[in-house]
Formats: structure tokens, sequence, C-alpha cells
């Protein structure tokens, strides 16, 4: 009996510590960090997100946010994840790696709120744009910190997040979620996919990085290098960098 009485405690205090972690926070005029949800959308695909379709379903999304050891308002960096989810040795380390530097850094989980650990195997499980909507989303959230510069705020991504990062320099796809002149400062694409990329009239302007693997045979870096052409005739600034041998994931340990 007093096992089944500290099971169903043990139940009930995570069945609240869900529902706690469940509670959305639409600002951070507070100045807290560490795990924070947050309100999203789930766009079924670029047009949901373009349009601000009214069927996008809702979602509640997660991320963490540290902060430097430097004082003052300072420079942030929304770290999107790739398919396989938030990875040992990835995003936290580059999170911490940023922190380093002097930026703040908001690793966002686009897939647990929504009942996902991973896209690996079968992509239509939950499209990109979701993952770009949380990135959007949570460069709103970061504008409001105290501690935050609102007009410097960078996204970084891996594979299926370094796709967020080229998506959100598409101005159609950063009004799809914020309103007025807030954008990404720059982007940074770690081996993102660019076979079938999204395209629009209209780009932010704002830089672009892309780090790409010589021998990846899953996000091939040619197809990135001409992304990068079309991006440089909009009059965005594009850097590539090329790791001779690199495969895919390639910064993890």
């Amino acid at each position: 009996m007093a096992m089944i009485a500290v099971r169903c405690l043990l139940i009930a205090a995570l069945l609240a510590a869900s529902a706690v972690q469940a509670q959305t926070v639409p600002s951070l005029e507070d100045g807290r960090t560490g795990d924070i949800a947050f309100a999203s959308v789930t766009p079924r695909g670029p047009s949901d997100l373009v349009k601000r379709s009214p069927t996008m379903a809702s979602a509640t999304v997660s991320g963490r946010l540290t902060l430097p050891a430097e004082s003052g308002r300072v420079p942030a960096v929304v770290i999107s994840h790739g398919s396989g989810g938030i990875l040992e040795g990835r995003e936290h380390d580059w999170a911490a790696r940023l922190n380093a530097l002097g930026y703040a850094a908001f690793v966002v989980d686009s897939f647990t709120g929504r009942g996902l650990r991973s896209t690996s195997r079968d992509q239509s499980l939950l499209s990109t744009m979701a993952n770009t909507a949380d990135a959007l989303a949570a460069l709103k959230l970061l504008a409001s910190h105290p501690r935050i510069d609102a007009g410097r705020i960078a996204v970084i991504g891996f594979s299926r997040g370094g796709q967020v990062a080229l998506y959100t320099a598409l101005e159609p796809v950063r009004r799809g979620m914020t309103d007025g002149d807030l954008r990404f400062a720059a982007h940074v694409a770690l081996y993102p996919s660019c076979a079938i990329p999204y395209r629009a009239d209209a780009v932010t302007g704002a830089p672009v990085l892309m780090l790409l693997g010589g021998a990846d045979d899953y996000t091939p870096a040619p197809a990135c290098f001409a992304h990068a052409e079309w991006l440089r005739a909009r009059g965005v600034a594009v850097a590539t960098r090329l790791y001779a041998g690199a495969h895919h994931n390639f910064d993890l340990p």
C-alpha cells in the first residue's frame, strides 16, 4: 500500500510539473532566464505562415535562455535544432560558446511541446515552417527582455534548423509572425538543405553565413552555393565556408 501511495504521489507531482511547464509567458519584461514556455503556431506549409492562416493550430513550445557574464544589454542568438531534436553536444554546447563570447542564447525546442522526438525518418511529421514560426516567436519574446538588444538578435540553425536560418531571411516569412521592423540581425546556417529552397521577391537584407560540409551527402553543399548566389543577387551579404571532408552534423563531438 505504501508503494502505491508513493507512486500516486509521484504521478501527481509530475502532472503538476507538466501543468506549470505548459504555462506560456507573453513577455520577458521580468528579466527571467532558464526554461521558458511560449506560444507559437503550427503551419502546415509556407502558405499558412505567410498568409497568417486562421486555421493554423496553436502550439506551446519551450526554450532555454542563458545570459553571458557581461552586464548591461547584450546581443542574442536564437538556436534552432535539426531533425533529431536537441542533441547532446550541439545546441546547448553552442549556447555555452555564445555566452562565452558575450551573447545571450535561446535554445528553442520545437518538438517536445508537439509530442515529437525526431523527424529524421519522416520529415512529413512536421513542416519546417513550424520550426520557422517558433524561431520568429522566440525573436519577439527575446525583444521584450530588458537585458537583450532587440536590434541585435541573430538566428543559428543546424540542418532543418539551418533551413529555418535561411527561411527567416525572406520578408514574407518574417512578416508571417512579426509586425513592424523587428527582424533577425544575422542568419547562420550549418549544413542546411538547399535542394528545394523557398524564395521570395523580398528579403530582409540581413547578412547570411553558411557553414557547409564538403563530404555532406545528406544536404550537399552545391545547392547552397546556388542559393547563396540567389541571395547575393538581391543585395544580401552572404558568406559561405566549405569544410573539406566534413560530413553532415560535422560540429557534433
